[in-house]
């Protein structure tokens, strides 16, 4: 029924976000929402999930399968729901950063930002800006990306979306911005700097190539260093290295208050 379905779904996108990892999210996705064709989604609705296929089938690093879901997206995006459509250009601006084409993603990003801001949807623009910034990064745009990485951390702090606002926030690093950390848990202090930077990364849904690429590491020191963080952490997996990190923001956040 369309409940379950949703259900199954939504439960494929939490774990995409946790970090869990993509080639399985992604199938379990195609199999309650009936195929490639989605045919248990209403049509309407088919953009959004569309767009969580084409993340999955970017971390599993296949760039033509990404282009093929983002083009899906683009086709079934209704132009009266302004949401569907953002997120139509986010596959599409998510895709081309992938292929190198950093400034056609900027582009895509800045016209999905500026289409959720119209139809007063702050988290979706907050995500759109997010994308637009590491785009333009990307593309050496440094001014710009800073702009639009500072917007996105504040809309995406003001509206709750926590997690995306710390992804903002390390952006905004790499490019050499100073950005307040909240204070750490004594339950983090038990990790090693780089190790902390790992958990980090982890929590805002990388895989581990991604951490890789970020910190310049290979992938299997990337693994020794999940390793310790699952010894020092005590949890069994990336989604509970995930819900440890959000819950410790949390306290963080609450104790300076």
């Amino acid at each position: 029924d369309a409940v379950s379905v949703l259900a199954h779904a939504t439960l494929a996108e939490a774990q995409l976000a946790a970090g869990g990892a993509p080639e399985p999210t992604r199938d379990a996705l195609l199999a309650a929402a009936g195929g490639p064709g989605l045919t248990r989604m209403e049509r309407a609705y088919r953009p959004r999930w569309y767009e969580v296929l084409a993340r999955a089938e970017l971390g599993c690093g296949d760039v033509d399968g990404a282009t093929r879901w983002a083009s899906l997206a683009q086709d079934t995006a209704e132009p009266a729901i302004p949401g569907r459509r953002v997120e139509a250009l986010r596959a599409a601006a998510a895709v081309a950063l992938a292929d190198g084409r950093a400034r056609d993603a900027a582009h895509a990003a800045h016209e999905a930002a500026a289409t959720a801001a119209h139809a007063s949807l702050p988290v979706e623009a907050g995500r759109a800006r997010l994308l637009e910034g590491q785009a333009l990064r990307a593309a050496g745009a440094r001014e710009a990306a800073t702009t639009a990485l500072e917007a996105a951390a504040r809309e995406l702090r003001a509206h709750g979306a926590a997690r995306l606002a710390d992804q903002a926030a390390r952006e905004l690093r790499l490019l050499g911005r100073r950005v307040g950390r909240a204070a750490p848990s004594a339950a983090v202090t038990v990790l090693t700097p780089r190790e902390a930077e790992v958990a980090e990364l982890v929590a805002a849904g990388c895989t581990n190539r991604q951490i890789a690429g970020r910190l310049f590491l290979s992938e299997k020191t990337v693994e020794r260093h999940l390793s310790n963080i699952f010894t020092k952490l005590e949890v069994p997996s990336r989604a509970a290295v995930a819900a440890r990190f959000e819950a410790l923001r949390q306290d963080a956040a609450r104790a300076a208050r």
